[in-house]
């Protein structure tokens, strides 16, 4: 390989490696179980939420809200749809990176077989020549 060819090669992995940390940088989750912003629900509820163990909101018998209940419950479902967009995002860029990183090692993979034909005294119009006769 030329210099020029490990220059776009180590250029592609430091873009790749400052794609990654941007992410991470911008990413408004720290942690699976995180959420955008803190969120506030009336104290029955709280145990539910802190464990993610819905099974004990189902449990709980239905009950009339408190004004200031209501309204803690609407900024939590705000809360929570937006963290669950975040949540989407994340694993969209997730998948992306994976796809970009399968990408790279596809390549590799080309140069690996480069090398193996160099190593083997073959020339790269060799294999085609092989391919044309079914071999």
């Amino acid at each position: 390989m030329s210099d020029v060819k490990l220059t776009k090669k180590t250029k592609s992995i430091e873009e790749f490696d400052a794609q990654v940390t941007d992410l991470a940088a911008r990413c408004r989750l720290r942690d699976w179980a995180d959420f955008i912003e803190d969120i506030k629900v009336p104290q029955d509820i709280a145990p539910a939420l802190i464990t993610g163990r819905a099974e004990l909101l189902r449990a709980m018998p239905p009950r009339a809200l408190e004004p200031w209940e209501t309204e803690a419950l609407y900024k939590a479902f705000a809360g929570l749809i937006e963290t669950n967009a975040a949540l989407r995002e994340h694993a969209e860029q997730l998948a992306k990176l994976t796809d970009n990183w399968a990408q790279q090692f596809a390549g590799l993979r080309g140069v690996g077989q480069k090398i193996q034909r160099f190593a083997n005294f073959k020339r790269s119009d060799d294999e085609v020549e092989e391919e044309s006769a079914g071999g």
